[in-house]
């Protein structure tokens, strides 16, 4: 008998056994469905699966390309639909809960079967597709997990993820890769943020490189017994030794570098460098060496650093820096604290805020007692991270601990100048003696909270900013706000010295449009509770007289416990006629770029838009009297805060 009949005999008796079990084998008696297996065809489409359930039903995760639909009542006959565009060789396991019981159903589309391409056909390609690709190593952006790119001659992909050869994530370097060797790789294809990956590969096949970086020395500083791994600012002399089994050597320094690098010597597999002194920020270039066999190229790299300056920048001058190696020093106040074991928070001056990711090593942040509402001084480079800009490698230089009290409690503090204090109140007008009450230049003022009032002798635009400028900030009699300063006195009147401002909130102006009263606040904030109960499908909700929203996302039957707003869909937050938003803050399920977290809605995410790389916050900042968010993945709020005002 022939192969294929023996195959296809097999085939049909598993079918009959599988058509032979009990009903009871594929449901649960909270819900009962008609099959728990779903094919959907290549070209694309959708199957209906009958169900009836006890009580409603929840969707769990589902991929990107994959979408479940709920269309039943409790204890009716109704229908589950599984849809998908076109595409093969795609599985899924969909997990269906309902009365606290959860039933799986696996999904296929098309056989999973590997293809052997070019990058250009993976590119081309299908995602969820399995492909076999050989290529040349070109840069490796992660040696932990094995993050890299690979290159044949029709283009690059990205490999995000390597298994090493027992199949395992995270021990990339046991597979002994480097620049330059020839590769050939299997995984499945996705798309994510535009760029192309093979996610997980295997590693099929190395064919390593001919020519290797054996050993980089660089100037040795008089009395040091270790070896420096980077050039000093002062410049001097790199001294590479190659191995090279090919038969010829190319060196290659990057044109924009070649002002600060060039080549003193080659001799033999003995390459010299030579560096210029560096009046600038730290710096970096990767130079390339590369070899030729008969019609085979093979090459190798090497990055070598060099040390600069610590340039002193505010806030505002490191977003408007160029993402690179150059180290800035950065003093701001703590305002929120995503990730304490590593030290990752948001910090801010008076010219603006950014995310710092990790201050020194995993649990220093705690070890140095530091908290929200502190002054630190950090030493670290411009990041990015999904185009948000961040400080990486932020080392702690010094710190100032800030206590947050009443007025009261700063009152009954000792004085001292080396004591620093965070202070909320409203902006009152002065009355002891030897008061002065100016909200143009200085800011002198008293501020006035439930345990007593203090006078503020002049107050700067913030951390590290300017005096004399009070004006600028907007504040107006009547408004929250809060500073940072000492306790100290003049002539036997108590006051806060060295004020420096930190935020404020506007009052209610009174007297609105057609006679109508102000808002009494400038914010709104939807609870979980109130977000899962909101209508969807487009339905407008009001927040507030101010405030409203729509979600274009359509839940069909489906229970939520908070609002969602699928991939593809749009929510929009609208304000009233004669108002402007100027902050959206949401609080997401998952976090970062997870599905369901605050970086999911990827592209779709209006300017001005930030969000916790790690954590579940996300935040747009503006003035806009509309704002639309569009997701790129699944995006589920558990809390949403709208902040607005009155349009100029």
């Amino acid at each position: 008998m022939k192969l294929k009949y023996i195959f296809a005999s097999i085939v049909a008796t598993l079918a009959l056994a599988v058509g032979c079990q009990k009903e009871a084998d594929h449901y649960l008696a909270e819900l009962k469905l008609s099959t728990t297996y779903v094919s959907l065809p290549v070209a694309g489409g959708s199957v209906d699966v009958t169900a009836i359930a006890t009580d409603a039903i929840t969707v769990g995760e589902t991929p990107d390309w994959l979408t479940v639909s709920v269309a039943t009542g409790t204890g009716t006959e109704g229908k589950i639909r599984f849809e998908a565009g076109a595409g093969e060789g795609r599985t899924a396991e969909v997990k269906l809960t309902c009365a606290g019981k959860t039933q799986l159903v696996n999904v296929i589309q098309g056989l999973a079967t590997v293809s052997t391409a070019t990058c250009a056909q993976v590119i081309a390609g299908p995602d969820a597709k399995t492909y076999r690709v050989t290529g040349v190593i070109t840069s490796i952006a992660n040696t932990t997990y094995g993050n890299w790119y690979l290159k044949d001659d029709t283009g690059e992909v990205y490999i995000y993820g390597t298994l090493d050869a027992k199949g395992n994530t995270k021990n990339f370097l046991s597979l002994g890769l480097e620049v330059g060797d020839e590769v050939t790789v299997e995984g499945p294809k996705t798309t994510y943020n535009g760029t192309v990956e093979l996610v997980d590969v295997t590693v099929v096949k190395i064919n390593k490189s001919l020519i290797k970086v054996e050993e980089a020395l660089y100037p040795n500083p008089e009395g040091s017994e270790i070896l420096p791994k980077f050039l000093p600012k002062e410049g001097g002399e790199v001294f590479v030794a190659l191995v090279n089994k090919g038969e010829t050597l190319k060196v290659t320094i990057p044109e924009e570098d070649q002002a600060w690098l060039g080549i003193c010597e080659i001799n033999g597999p003995y390459v010299t460098f030579k560096a210029n002194a560096n009046e600038g920020g730290d710096r970096e270039t990767t130079v390339t060496f590369a070899t030729t066999q008969g019609n085979k190229a093979y090459s190798c790299q090497l990055t070598i650093p060099q040390k600069g300056a610590v340039i002193a920048a505010s806030v505002a001058e490191f977003l408007a820096a160029p993402v690179g190696n150059t180290q800035y020093r950065l003093t701001g106040t703590i305002t929120k604290v995503v990730k304490a074991d590593y030290g990752n928070v948001y910090i801010k001056d008076y010219s603006g805020e950014v995310y710092v990711y990790g201050i020194g090593a995993k649990g220093d942040f705690d070890k140095l007692g530091l908290k929200e509402g502190d002054i630190v001084t950090l030493v670290g480079k411009r990041g990015e991270h999904s185009g948000n800009a961040q400080m990486t490698g932020g080392q702690h230089e010094s710190h100032i601990s800030v206590a947050t009290v009443t007025v009261a409690e700063f009152l009954a503090a000792a004085e001292s100048k080396e004591v620093f204090y965070r202070i909320t109140g409203k902006v009152t007008k002065p009355t002891e003696e030897g008061t002065k009450w100016d909200l143009e230049t200085y800011g002198n003022l008293n501020l006035t909270d439930a345990s007593g009032s203090v006078y503020v002798y002049g107050v700067s635009t913030g951390v590290g900013g300017e005096t004399k400028k009070f004006g600028t900030l907007g504040v107006k009699e009547g408004d929250t706000m809060t500073i940072i300063g000492y306790r100290t006195s003049y002539k036997g009147l108590n006051q806060v010295g060295g004020g420096m401002y930190v935020s404020h909130e506007a009052a209610g102006e009174g007297g609105g449009e057609g006679g109508g009263e102000e808002p009494s606040a400038t914010s709104v904030t939807f609870t979980q509770e109130q977000l899962a109960a909101a209508a969807a499908a487009g339905a407008v909700v009001k927040m507030n007289d101010y405030v409203s929203f729509t979600n274009s996302s359509d839940y069909g039957t489906t229970t939520v416990t908070e609002l969602r707003v699928y991939a593809g869909k749009v929510l929009e937050v609208k304000a009233a006629d004669g108002y402007v938003l100027n902050k959206i803050e949401f609080v997401c399920t998952a976090n970062g770029e997870e599905k369901q977290g605050p970086g999911a809605w990827g592209t779709g995410a209006p300017t001005g838009y930030t969000f916790d790389a790690e954590g579940p916050n996300g935040k747009w900042e503006g003035s806009s009297a509309t704002v639309s968010f569009t997701a790129e993945k699944q995006v589920r709020i558990k809390e949403m805060k709208v902040s607005f005002a009155k349009a100029n």
